[in-house]
């Protein structure tokens, strides 16, 4: 038996609830353990002194009178849902206003915006980046298609459209079709963070 071991069963050895061979175990390993002989006359001194202790009776009617002061007690309380409820109200609000304004600033028709019309052909709701030529900037088509042949060197997003790449093209940037009010919500909200993170740098 190792001392890590004698230790766990030292309180049932003091309480007398050790018996037979494994009692015998425990008594021979503090016999010849001088580390565990002192913590076992340590402990019992404990166990004495506590054991003999006077215990105190509180005074008549301790309890009566501590239940009646928590009673009158006026503890502050703070209802933490009032302002969670109150800024989720607000956050609700205005993402419905925000969502309403892009929804009626979405035009319904084809339209183009573009940093410039260099190496762009517009025509029959299509954009059109002919092989050869190298268009410089985002580009956002509305209600149309793009059809990329040459090379874009930047983002291209098509709300309510589609984006065709052709073999041999080269996009640098990201491109992203849109389809749907809540995802249009979504990207003018990124949009809206990235323009405002930009903007206190």
């Amino acid at each position: 038996m190792d001392c890590k071991d004698l230790r766990k069963n030292m309180q049932l050895l003091l309480d007398d609830e050790l018996e037979g061979a494994f009692r015998d175990q425990v008594e021979q390993h503090i016999t010849g353990c001088p580390d565990c002989r002192q913590h076992y006359v340590e402990l019992g001194l404990v166990v004495h002194k506590l054991s003999s202790a006077e215990w105190q009776k509180a005074p008549a009617g301790f309890t009566e009178n501590v239940l009646e002061a928590l009673e009158h007690a006026h503890l502050a309380r703070r209802n933490w849902r009032v302002p969670l409820v109150r800024w989720t109200g607000l956050t609700a609000a205005a993402a419905f206003i925000f969502s309403l304004g892009v929804w009626w600033s979405m035009p319904n028709h084809f339209s183009v915006t573009a940093n410039s019309s260099e190496g762009l052909i517009v025509k029959e709701n299509q954009v059109i980046i002919p092989k050869g030529q190298e268009y410089k900037g985002n580009l956002i088509i509305h209600n149309g298609s793009v059809i990329v042949e040459g090379k874009v060197d930047g983002n291209i997003v098509a709300m309510n459209g589609q984006i065709y790449k052709q073999t041999g093209a080269d996009i640098s940037g990201h491109t992203k079709e849109i389809n749907e009010a809540l995802q249009m919500v979504g990207y003018y909200l990124e949009e809206f963070w990235t323009m405002v993170r930009d903007a206190l740098k």
